[in-house]
């Protein structure tokens, strides 16, 4: 009986890759790792197309770090998910309900791209307040900060107050997310928006409209606007190009280029970070600043994560 109670405990921390990306989510699971190992917890990389190779390669990534990350092989049948064409990687986490049961309480869903600064213990507890799903508020959507934000969130029927996420870090309820079947009402309503960049991640704002608790704005940075951050930060999101494992990534991310050239030296993905040395800090440097807010965006930007920050606690 005991150990039912245990295994009714479970929590799974989840990235989704394609075999190209699959450097990029060991490192991000890695990043998570290594602030402890949360009790009763899966770490598990979803991969599509991948193969012998990619295995044995995650199993030499393991054996490095002394890790147990599991490999789960997804095979795509939906033809939603299948016309997403070069988005399909976007859309493999809209399977997890085949591959993850009741037996887990959470699951926590991370992109690729994203680096665990904290423990993430707190956030997997998080409070979310009988909703199915936790995440935190896309600063990139709202209108007063990109002008471009309020024509795309018209495209898909919200205003400019209604909260819209960013997927990159999603915090499920999970046996409320199975019973309510909320992936598969996203996988339906695929074909209606228009196949972007922010497909899937459009669809999941529609599919959980009105049901996700605000999480702080912490667990959910956009690599862009760290500087700006007030508070200490959970999860680190690259969500532009360049990533810190490119050529020329921003001179603002060489530490975190230097921990995946760490965390991949040794293994089969030793040379997944593309060679550059200080020769693209100029590179770099041209695109921090062209990037760059102005005093007003500034203003603005750190209005918005407050609001962020207040919604976060009711």
């Amino acid at each position: 009986m005991q150990t039912q109670a245990i295994e009714d405990e479970k929590v799974a921390v989840v990235c989704c890759a394609t075999s190209n990306w699959l450097p990029a989510a060991a490192v991000t699971l890695l990043s998570c790792l290594r602030h402890g190992v949360p009790a009763n917890a899966d770490f598990v990389i979803m991969l599509v197309g991948g193969g012998p190779a990619d295995e044995a390669a995650l199993e030499a990534f393991n054996a490095r770090h002394s890790t147990a990350i599991r490999l789960q092989h997804v095979e795509i049948v939906e033809k939603e998910i299948l016309n997403l064409g070069r988005w399909l990687g976007h859309g493999i986490r809209l399977t997890m309900s085949r591959y993850f049961d009741e037996r887990y309480r959470r699951v926590l869903y991370l992109d690729s791209d994203v680096l665990a600064l904290q423990p993430i213990d707190d956030l997997l507890e998080t409070d979310l307040k009988g909703y199915p799903l936790g995440a935190a508020i896309d600063v990139g959507f709202m209108p007063d900060l990109v002008t471009t934000a309020a024509t795309h969130r018209a495209d898909i029927g919200f205003d400019e107050v209604t909260p819209y996420f960013n997927s990159g870090v999603l915090l499920f309820d999970w046996r409320q997310c199975l019973s309510g079947q909320y992936l598969q009402k996203a996988v339906a309503l695929l074909p209606t928006v228009e196949k972007s960049l922010f497909s899937e991640q459009d669809i999941l704002n529609i599919v959980f409209r009105g049901r996700w608790r605000v999480l702080p704005p912490k667990w959910n940075v956009i690599a862009l606007i760290t500087e700006y951050m007030s508070c200490e930060i959970g999860i680190k999101h690259f969500t532009s190009s360049p990533k810190p494992w490119a050529e020329a990534p921003r001179f603002a991310d060489r530490k975190f280029r230097a921990f995946y050239q760490d965390s991949l030296s040794g293994t089969p993905w030793s040379g997944f970070v593309v060679p550059g040395g200080w020769r693209w800090s100029l590179k770099g440097v041209e695109r921090f600043l062209r990037k760059t807010l102005s005093f007003g965006k500034r203003r603005i930007l750190a209005q918005a994560l407050e609001r962020a920050e207040q919604a976060s606690r009711v």
